[in-house]
């Protein structure tokens, strides 16, 4: 089996493409589809960033539901679900509800519709013109 960490990785890695996984409990590999761990990791170490698939007013226009995905809403108010939204938020489908990520000053995500970073400055969402952030967002800080 080849070892990741030698793997030559160039431009012609597709989502269909398989990796190689190991489950932690029990050691059992598994091949799995780029595609299927997309959604969960950009950049690595350190420089990781949510991903959420685009920003949205939710107070017009809300996405079919699915688990996992995430969205900024733009607008507060009363989602066209009828829930309390509020701007800026991040929304992300878990077990078939909308649940609000606040952000945090200095906070950046990767938007997958503008293939841009977006880093939260207390108030707004911003391009990152910088090429890095103030802080990076881990799983931990949930």
């Amino acid at each position: 089996m080849a070892r990741i960490s030698k793997l030559i990785v160039d431009s012609s890695v597709e989502a269909g493409d398989k990796i190689v996984t190991t489950n932690v409990s029990d050691q059992s590999s598994k091949n799995i589809k780029i595609s299927q761990i997309e959604g969960y990791v950009y950049g690595v170490q350190g420089d990781r960033r949510m991903p959420i698939i685009s920003q949205l007013d939710f107070t017009t226009v809300e996405p079919i539901l699915v688990d996992g995905a995430r969205y900024i809403n733009t607008v507060a108010g009363i989602s066209v679900s009828g829930i309390n939204v509020n701007a800026n938020s991040i929304y992300q489908g878990v077990n078939g509800k909308w649940n609000e990520i606040v952000p945090v000053t200095g906070w950046m995500v990767w938007d997958k519709y503008l293939s841009k970073n977006l880093i939260f400055d207390g108030n707004l969402w911003n391009l990152d013109n910088s090429g890095n952030g103030l802080v990076t967002w881990s799983m931990s800080q949930w």
